[in-house]
């Protein structure tokens, strides 16, 4: 019996939670709401000080006459902060409007808040953050509009908070912030139309912050967006499965909405392709003959709700989400209007009745199958050995990567303690390098050679360290295009479920395009005795992707040496993938003298006589195979510090004088027993 997984949790309660599909249900901590309030009531009371006051009722026929403007984006903000087209949900579905209370008129239907649920909302601005801004702009007061931008921003960052909102808060005020720090880009924001402002903030929004924020880049990229997860979502969904494919799902949108042909929007065309759109058309004119809404609302429900019964929540809610988000993308672009592919909110049904049910009694027929042989597996059966994971949200993990600054890795490599024959090899990697790029300059074929590596050695050897560099170098040499390190292990490639593995291999995979993606204890991936273990299936996801994208992303395979070699012995495509080995060594004695100095000297503490040979006496004559290394030395070192702030803080009275300086920059031999 499928039961109701941790995260959805809070629906089973009586708090109130906030829901929206494509996340999950999140439990409003006590007090939160008041917070909240507080701080909107600040920036209300700063935008009366800014002369923004009156207004808001010539943007939303909702608000009072006296209501000021900048209680517009308090609602709108709100509602348009999950997405474009979100499904909101939870027992606070219009909470936008319930926060938005005391400047909306209560005469007006469209201002009463609803409990209805889900809710499904678009706007018809794909840059709705500027819609504040806009209102200001036709004012023709400047500090109006410098006024509008700062307190939109002001609200995404109460708002941002919410786990739900955090990921795009955080883009949109990190944006309105580049615009604040920049005076070239205040003073055009000062001077120029708001659609040339839109227009501008669809250049600032790269294609990280579009991967978050796909509406600034405009109904075309808006789209192309929307439909590339939606059919990810409906593939995984739809495998093995008799039903409808994707593209028959978005026919019965243009049916449903009575779009017409699509061929003719150009904007669709470049989204999906035109070989797509014809396809679609043809399958639009066939269902549009004889085509019964109620027929697909209950077909398509009692799909959805049969997900979410299987044990497909994140995925039934991410497809509910993404069919709607098609359907008012391609709504704006045809006809600005939708009548709702989503009928009814079947996943919403199916939660509350696993959320009223309880856990089932052990079932002694359960021993008695244990006895049978093994039965052959099914796509969705669970896979043994990883409790800890949960099924993916389809769209998880596409948060930009933080920027990388490039520096001089070489010389940081250098100043590694220990590490010579790692150096050489390097240097080694990057000479080859930079050949090949002076080869092809002079005319010469340079045959494409794979840069993915297996790392050996002992723990704390500095291997994730090299790894992190060896991003910036590739980096640096111009072979990676952004330098960055995405460290993971079995958990982050292997999921509990039989069929989902690939897709989470996938995730992670993506997230490090453009840099390195180093997988630590990667022989995990290989156990002795696979049975029903999915390992072998995250093995084979990445020697697939790896292929599709050989000049895209460097993997780092690292652990043990004697597992690493039964590792890549366990798939015949393996070790050719992997020309580049390099060993680490275990750290000799003076080496970890050196780091420790190192982390003292980093930290600002100074060595009394006797504590170097102090610490050369702990190291172990007969080290153990997971001895530390580096990390043993760091590890004492923090003993250490925490012993010398016990001895100086003991003696301490209230009227007694504090050590001094030296006493307190000071290791003594003493603290290290």
């Amino acid at each position: 019996m499928t039961e109701l997984p941790a995260p959805y949790e809070p629906i089973r309660g009586l708090h109130p939670y906030l829901d929206v599909y494509g996340s999950h249900p999140w439990a409003m901590p006590e007090g939160w709401w008041r917070r909240t309030e507080a701080r909107i009531a600040d920036v209300m009371a700063e935008a009366a000080r800014t002369g923004l006051t009156a207004g808001a009722r010539e943007m939303h026929a909702m608000y009072r006459r006296d209501a000021p403007a900048a209680a517009w984006p308090v609602w709108l903000t709100w509602r348009m902060l999950p997405s474009a087209a979100p499904i909101w949900a939870g027992t606070n579905p219009d909470l936008g409007l319930e926060l938005a209370q005391p400047w909306l008129d209560p005469d007006n239907p469209e201002a009463r808040v609803s409990a209805d649920s889900p809710r499904l909302y678009r706007w018809e601005s794909l840059c709705w953050p500027l819609a504040f801004f806009r209102h200001t702009a036709f004012s023709g007061n400047r500090s109006w509009r410098v006024a509008a931008l700062e307190q939109t921003r002001e609200i995404i960052a109460i708002y941002r908070e919410v786990p739900m909102l955090r990921q795009r808060g955080d883009a949109l005020v990190t944006l309105f912030d580049h615009v604040r720090g920049d005076r070239s880009l205040l003073r055009r924001h000062e001077r120029e139309t708001p659609f040339a402002i839109e227009r501008l903030w669809g250049e600032l929004a790269g294609p990280d912050y579009r991967a978050l924020l796909p509406e600034l880049g405009g109904p075309v990229s808006d789209l192309a967006w929307a439909v590339q997860g939606f059919d990810a979502v409906h593939e995984r969904l739809t495998a093995g499965a008799d039903w409808i494919d994707a593209d028959r799902v978005i026919a019965t949108i243009a049916v449903i909405d009575d779009l017409g042909p699509l061929a003719g929007r150009s904007e669709i065309a470049l989204a999906l392709g035109a070989d797509r759109v014809a396809r679609i058309d043809r399958i639009r004119a066939e269902l549009s003959d004889g085509f019964e809404r109620d027929a697909w609302w209950r077909e398509s429900s009692a799909w959805r709700r049969e997900n979410v019964l299987r044990g497909e929540i994140d995925a039934a809610r991410a497809w509910a989400w993404l069919a709607w988000y098609v359907e008012a993308a391609i709504g704006r672009i045809c006809v600005g209007t939708t009548r709702r592919l989503l009928q009814t909110p079947p996943e919403r049904e199916a939660l509350e009745l696993l959320a009223a049910t309880p856990v089932a009694a052990p079932n002694r027929v359960v021993s008695w199958l244990s006895g049978l042989p093994a039965p052959v597996p099914r796509p969705h059966a669970a896979a043994e050995g990883d409790d800890e994971d949960e099924p993916i949200a389809p769209g998880a993990g596409f948060a930009p990567a933080a920027p990388v600054e490039i520096g001089d890795p070489m010389a940081e490599l250098d100043a590694l303690i220990g590490l010579d024959e790692v150096k050489e090899q390097v240097a080694l990697l990057v000479a080859e390098q930079r050949a090949a790029e002076l080869r092809r300059e002079v005319g010469m074929d340079v045959a494409p050679r794979a840069r993915h590596m297996v790392f050996t050695g002992s723990p704390g050897t500095a291997k994730t360290t090299v790894a992190r560099l060896i991003a910036r170098i590739f980096a640096q040499l111009g072979y990676l295009e952004k330098g960055h390190l995405v460290e993971t292990s079995r958990a982050g490639l292997v999921a509990k479920w039989i069929g989902h593995t690939a897709i989470k291999t996938e995730e992670t995979f993506r997230r490090a395009l453009g840099g390195v993606l180093f997988i630590d204890e990667a022989y995990a991936l290989a156990p002795e005795d696979p049975g029903r273990d999915t390992g072998p299936e995250a093995i084979s996801t990445l020697l697939k992707l790896m292929e599709d994208h050989r000049d895209d992303v460097i993997v780092v395979v690292a652990g043990y040496p004697d597992e690493m070699r039964r590792f890549l012995d366990s798939n015949p495509g393996l070790a050719s993938r992997f020309p580049t080995h390099i060993a680490f060594p275990d750290y000799d004695a003076d080496e970890l003298v050196r780091i420790f100095e190192l982390q003292a000297g980093h930290a600002g503490f100074r060595l009394a006589p006797g504590v170097t040979d102090r610490v050369r006496a702990l190291i172990p004559a007969e080290r153990r195979r997971d001895f530390g290394n580096g990390r043993w030395a760091r590890n004492l070192f923090e003993a250490a510090t925490a012993a010398q702030a016990l001895r100086i803080t003991g003696s301490l009275t209230a009227d007694g004088p504090d050590p001094s300086e030296d006493a307190i920059r000071t290791l003594l031999p003493d603290d290290l027993d």
